[in-house]
């Protein structure tokens, strides 16, 4: 049985798309399992007592993966929700 090119491009799209889903499933995982953490640290920080100015530096300074300015934007996106 010989296939054509139009019917292996569509087994090598179908393959593609499927790769592509679940690598942005995994990436989806990863980043709202940083947001719990980054939050969950943001709110011990807060208890802490200590200032909100530089929180994001503490923050990315214990995790030790993320940046500063990433962490900083998970608070600002996660704030952001809270006040809405």
């Amino acid at each position: 049985m010989r296939t054509t090119d139009a019917e292996l491009g569509e087994v090598v799209r179908t393959a593609l798309d499927a790769g592509r889903a679940k690598a942005i499933h995994r990436a989806q995982a990863r980043a709202g399992a940083l947001a719990v953490l980054v939050l969950d640290l943001a709110h011990a920080d807060a208890l802490a007592g200590r200032p909100a100015r530089g929180r994001a530096g503490r923050i990315a300074r214990k995790l030790g993966c993320v940046s500063e300015r990433r962490v900083r934007q998970i608070l600002s996106e996660l704030l952001s929700c809270v006040s809405d």
